[in-house]
């Protein structure tokens, strides 16, 4: 893998890619032919290529515009951490925001395995009335 362009940093400009044109190309060029995804929302890990273009597709459709700025990144050979915090709105409108971890794992410079871990609680109505009434830090 290039110094000059790790793995964090391509995983990134395809998150902002995805968000900004609304199209899967560019994520799903970072993944292998049979990777795996999980997320806290799943039942089951995804396994191939079109369940895993399918996934970003649902993602998508549950935002009327999302933004993820990214804290922090680790980048080692075989996987990369990064944290990172998203904002906009749900596809009626209703503010979000939220914050995760995603572990990547790699084979060379694509993706074999994607597990992200986040505040599902965001997406329940009655948080985000909570975070309205409780004091900030």
């Amino acid at each position: 893998m290039p110094s000059s362009h790790p793995p964090a940093r391509a995983f990134m400009k395809a998150v902002w890619e995805l968000e900004r044109s609304r199209s899967t190309e560019s994520i799903m060029k970072l993944f292998v032919q049979d990777a795996r995804l999980d997320t806290v929302a799943l039942p089951s890990p995804l396994v191939g290529l079109g369940p895993i273009e399918q996934f970003w597709k649902d993602y998508l459709s549950h935002f009327k515009q999302i933004a993820t700025s990214f804290n922090h990144a680790i980048d080692t050979p075989a996987i990369t951490i990064v944290e990172w915090h998203s904002d906009g709105a749900l596809a009626d409108g209703t503010p979000i925001h939220y914050r995760g971890i995603t572990l990547l794992g790699w084979d060379g410079t694509q993706i074999k395995s994607f597990k992200a871990y986040y505040d599902s609680a965001a997406f329940v109505p009655e948080y985000e009335k909570h975070l309205k009434r409780a004091p900030r830090a």
